[in-house]
């Protein structure tokens, strides 16, 4: 099996978009990041190289070591691209989002979003093709470089479970074995090259096709009598949540589409009362008191109260 220049460069692609994801805040978390990374990336890649030395079609072989090469530097792209310019990460949420946009507010986002950093990520693929240009890096490994990796890999694996069992964090609070599930899927869904898009991929797509049919049940004509209103019932209540709303498509907060009209205005119109709007927060000033708060805002008198 020949570890050749392709194999490095989709290595090295996640390492470097990972540089800029949330979770390597700080140097302590970018190193463990950056080391999970690559650690797991590289026994992902050896397994899918293992698996395509016993295919004997040298054609295929290539056409599927492409093929992993461009997910690996799509999924690298996207990554950087969310994590640098949004603090977003590739996540099932992401797709819904995606897959929920019309076509309209995709050609904004393109527009307004994707078309200025364009260079950036021509800058980024242009890279990408020199890499496979100029490095010549083609490893053959023998039966010991085999073992030997695969006692490392071993190694590895065991003393980062044994780490999970022993750090408490997230939704488990306690020590133990009994933490080691929920850190194994953590690290599917935020660590692991390929595995962790996937993973994305599938879980948006099996809830995609529930909701679709959901909606499907819900289009179906029923009975006329199927619903008895009685006499002292309340009127009909519609409540609309923006719960998954992000400041970075946000009109108020500089996305370049109007999409918040209503607290634009109410920025601009609240200036003189000591509303003064923040990145993450309002911050509100009432008689020398500050008060910090998510973005609830009601009118209860003078000027303005925060829920907080």
């Amino acid at each position: 099996m020949v570890l050749d220049n392709r194999f490095w460069l989709m290595w090295l692609a996640p390492i470097v978009a990972g540089l800029f994801s949330p979770y390597a805040r700080g140097l302590k978390c970018l190193i463990a990041y950056e080391v999970k990374i690559a650690f797991y990336g590289f026994v992902v890649l050896y397994l899918f190289y293992a698996l395509f030395a016993l295919i004997k079609s040298p054609l295929v072989v290539k056409v599927l070591r492409n093929t992993l090469l461009g997910l690996s530097l799509l999924f690298a792209l996207i990554n950087f691209f969310l994590s640098h310019y949004f603090d977003m990460l590739f996540t099932p949420n992401t797709i819904d989002t995606i897959l929920a946009t019309n076509s309209k507010e995709s050609h904004d986002f393109l527009e307004n979003m994707v078309l200025p950093h364009s260079g950036v990520l021509l800058g980024a693929l242009s890279f990408c093709v020199l890499f496979l240009y100029v490095v010549r890096v083609n490893v053959r490994l023998s039966r010991k470089i085999h073992a030997t990796l695969i006692a490392m890999f071993i190694l590895g694996i065991s003393l980062h479970v044994i780490k999970l069992a022993g750090t408490s964090g997230g939704v488990m609070e306690d020590k133990g074995f009994s933490r080691i599930p929920y850190g194994v899927n953590e690290t599917i869904q935020r660590v692991i090259p390929l595995v962790r898009e996937g993973h994305a991929i599938y879980t948006s797509l099996k809830e995609y096709s529930n909701n679709q049919a959901i909606w499907q049940a819900i289009r179906e004509p029923l009975p006329k009598d199927y619903l008895k209103v009685d006499s002292d019932s309340v009127p009909n209540v519609v409540l609309i949540v923006g719960e998954s709303a992000s400041k970075n498509f946000m009109g108020i907060y500089g996305y370049p589409v109007p999409n918040t009209p209503f607290l634009s205005d109410l920025e601009e119109r609240e200036r003189a009362k000591f509303i003064y709007l923040h990145k993450h927060h309002f911050a509100l000033c009432l008689h020398g008191r500050h008060f910090q708060s998510p973005i609830k805002l009601f009118r209860c008198g003078k000027p303005l109260c925060a829920l907080v």
